[in-house]
């Protein structure tokens, strides 16, 4: 089993709640990043730019940055942006996109789950960003954006959440990205228990987005014991969201290659023919399994489906993200690494082919490729392996509001 505790939330009073959260800092642009900055002094996005509108600036990543981003925090709990809550609980969190509904549950799960394999992955992280995030974890304190995880379904889970939310919410608010957010508080003692319990029969977490928070927080709870047992026990726990793995959404990343090896698209289809079998097709075919992608140039699309003959090995090539690399990026163009090469850009979440091709004139890139997303039982499958999916493999939403509710470590 793995264990999820409540814990006691700083969190924006209910009148300001859609005016403090944010979404991910690194998913505004410059331009909307300083309009945010400028219209809303409540933003939450002002604790991770504390220096906005300040003449001393202080080196980004630096000790004297992430102490001004712990100053800027306590500024805001003083001024009543930020209340922490009185005693422990949960909290049921909704995100409503169209017709998608995500009900999970925000709550702290265990760094020592983790380290024992109770809380999996599906992608390796990059030391130097483990780093940066851990010296930021170590002086600021705080959990502002909850990993996202994924779980088998209780049946208990979610008999309470349906109970919790026929009632009022305590925040509910739509933002301007067109999502409603909805939260409501556990914090009774027998609905709490009822959470515990439920956790009891739930083996395992998967690691659906924020692999790089959570290795983090591991890492700096491991260094915390090795300086000696006198540390706060608050840095062996990870803010997690817990949602039932039915609910997630995953889309793909789709790729998009600058070609410098191939002189036209004849000279790529060709290359292609001995594996896959290729039809010309119209902007209204995408692939309809795991074995399909689909090349678009700015004026064609061909579905490639790969031959009977040619084997993939489960779990981790028999998904696309992983057999487009090996059998298309590195023997037709060459492309190896797609951490480091500038020749392949990505493009994440629910477009439809005419959009991708949009981007690719934008952009002036003469491929894309169009790929079948990962489903849940195949990223459960390469977690439980021990495997890792290439770089950019799962666009998964819900995609989380920062400050909404905060775990202070220390």
């Amino acid at each position: 089993m793995a264990v999820f505790k409540p814990f006691k939330a700083v969190r924006p009073p209910r009148d300001k709640a859609h005016l403090v959260t944010s979404r991910s800092y690194i998913s505004y642009g410059k331009q909307e990043l300083y309009h945010k900055l400028n219209d809303n002094p409540y933003s939450f996005i002002h604790i991770i730019n504390p220096e906005f509108g300040s003449a001393h600036k202080t080196p980004p990543n630096s000790p004297e940055r992430f102490q001004a981003v712990r100053n800027k925090y306590l500024e805001f709990f003083n001024r009543g942006y930020y209340q922490r809550d009185a005693q422990p609980a949960f909290y049921i969190y909704r995100q409503i996109h169209g017709d998608l509904s995500f009900t999970g549950i925000i709550g702290c799960s265990s760094v020592d789950d983790y380290v024992e394999g109770h809380i999996k992955i599906h992608e390796h992280t990059l030391a130097p960003r483990e780093e940066v995030f851990k010296r930021y974890l170590d002086t600021t304190g705080f959990h502002a954006e909850p990993v996202l995880m994924s779980h088998s379904k209780s049946d208990s889970l979610e008999g309470l959440k349906s109970t919790y939310t026929q009632n009022r919410p305590e925040y509910d608010f739509t933002t301007t990205d067109t999502l409603r957010h909805q939260l409501w508080v556990v914090d009774q003692a027998d609905d709490i228990a009822v959470i515990s319990q439920a956790m009891d029969n739930i083996p395992d977490f998967y690691i659906a987005d924020g692999h790089h928070r959570s290795a983090s927080t591991v890492g700096l709870a491991l260094d915390k014991r090795k300086q000696g047992l006198n540390y706060p026990k608050g840095f062996d726990f990870i803010l997690s969201y817990l949602i039932p793995e039915e609910e997630l959404e995953i889309l793909p990343f789709h790729r998009l290659v600058k070609d410098t090896v191939n002189p036209d698209v004849e000279t790529v289809l060709n290359k292609l023919r001995s594996s896959f079998d290729i039809v010309e097709v119209d902007e209204d075919t995408v692939p309809k399994n795991n074995r399909e992608t689909l090349l678009i140039s700015w004026d064609h699309y061909y579905l490639l489906r790969l031959k009977d003959e040619v084997k993939l090995q489960a779990p981790l090539e028999t998904i696309s993200p992983d057999w487009v690399s090996h059998k298309i990026l590195e023997p037709v163009f060459e492309i190896g690494d797609l951490r480091t090469d500038s020749r392949i850009e990505f493009l994440g979440g629910n477009h439809t082919v005419r959009q991708v091709r949009k981007a690719l004139k934008k952009r002036a890139i003469p491929y894309a490729f169009y790929l079948y997303p990962v489903q849940v039982d195949e990223l459960k499958a390469v977690a439980d392996a021990g495997l890792s999916m290439p770089p950019k493999s799962t666009f998964i939403e819900p995609k989380l509001r920062s400050g909404v509710t905060i775990y202070e470590m220390h």
